[in-house]
């Protein structure tokens, strides 16, 4: 379900022109809800651009809350500590361009300290819980060790 709720005029990176962006909620039954925004070139609600925009949302976001799902399962153990927690942040595209990207985040839990990671923004599309895990486990290992160190020299 999709609510739109707040709007804002904008210029369009890509093309110069003016664009409205809009911010509505997304919501999936059992997978929880997220505040959104997006850029348009549509003025009008019942604008056929809007309505396609909105339906790309809808299928973009049903995907990005189910891989949320799928990264439960995969938090680990590192040599230092452990990912306690994944995320996927979207990329905000401007209104001539499509969502498609996320960034992947672990919250890193190590000796009492916690800290969180950002790997690079990834395609949606194809992209497998486990290539998304797999794509921050190097920062989130690096961000243990230095928590490792940070409790050994007694900064915590």
């Amino acid at each position: 379900m999709i609510i739109a709720e707040r709007e804002s005029p904008v210029v369009c990176d890509t093309c110069g022109e003016p664009a409205v962006r809009r911010t509505l909620t997304v919501r999936f039954a059992g997978k929880g809800g997220a505040d959104v925004s997006y850029d348009t070139h549509a003025r009008s609600l019942t604008d056929n651009e809007h309505q396609a925009a909105i339906q790309r949302m809808e299928g973009f976001f049903a995907g990005v809350f189910a891989l949320r799902g799928e990264l439960k399962a995969l938090l680990q153990d590192l040599e230092y500590g452990a990912i306690v927690e994944f995320d996927l942040d979207t990329v905000h595209p401007d209104a001539c361009s499509r969502r498609s990207e996320v960034k992947v985040s672990a919250a890193v839990r190590a000796f009492g300290l916690t800290e969180t990671v950002t790997g690079p923004s990834l395609a949606l599309d194809g992209l497998t819980a486990e290539s998304a895990a797999a794509s921050v486990r190097l920062l989130a290992a690096d961000v243990a060790r230095r928590l490792k160190d940070r409790f050994d020299a007694g900064q915590f």
